[in-house]
């Protein structure tokens, strides 16, 4: 599978042979999700932001239909960083399941991904990475951070969100951990141009900010 979709790569990546997320980090990990299909819609120039704040600018393109849960909730009135991605990460939400089984069906639809049952009691509709998909994209992400290639700006900003949601060292053996850690600085502190540095910048902000509403969300 290539990247081509910052959104159904990130699924691909995140998500267990089970078709779900892994547990311990739950909430962040769908937070990633939501951020990459944000971005995607940015860079797509579907969205705006403007002090963090989130508008619907053009109409959803045809390509981008799978993140249509998301736009249609965007294009309702406009969100700050903090709702939009907490009104994602509550439990059971709606809003989650959506964008979860849009970008999941739009995998099983381009041949990446298998429709499923699991959930705790094996009842609940999972889309699940085919293996080989998987390794094929598993292999990519090694290679682009274990080589010096340039990357893109949706390269760059899946490592950036994979990393920030912590499930890019799975990836990784502890022996080769000093060259992820050393290529990942690299992308952040030295991006290839404004662009890159921006979209950067945004995704490290987007996980901040959802590290936060889970931490509140669990201190109430």
């Amino acid at each position: 599978m290539e990247i081509k979709s910052l959104s159904q790569a990130y699924y691909m990546l995140s998500v267990g042979d089970g078709g779900q997320m892994n547990p311990t980090r739950t909430e962040l990990s769908n937070a990633g999700l939501v951020a990459a299909a944000y971005l995607e819609l940015r860079f797509a120039g579907a969205v705006k932001a403007e002090k963090k704040r989130v508008s619907v600018v053009k109409p959803l393109p045809r390509e981008l239909s799978y993140l249509e849960p998301l736009y249609r909730y965007l294009a309702e009135k406009e969100r700050s960083y903090t709702r939009m991605l907490s009104d994602h990460l509550v439990m059971g939400s709606g809003r989650r399941g959506a964008l979860l089984e849009s970008v999941g069906r739009s995998l099983v639809a381009a041949g990446a991904a298998e429709e499923g049952k699991g959930g705790f009691f094996g009842n609940k509709t999972v889309f699940i990475p085919k293996k080989a998909e998987r390794d094929q994209l598993v292999g990519r992400v090694r290679e682009m951070v274990l080589s010096d290639k340039a990357l893109c700006r949706e390269e760059t900003v899946l490592l950036v969100l994979l990393k920030e949601t912590k499930n890019l060292g799975q990836y990784f053996s502890r022996y080769e951990e000093p060259a992820r850690k050393e290529r990942l600085k690299a992308l952040r502190k030295n991006p290839r141009n404004e662009l890159v540095a921006a979209a950067v910048k945004e995704a490290v902000q987007l996980i901040d900010t959802a590290k936060a509403a889970v931490l509140s969300t669990y201190s109430m």
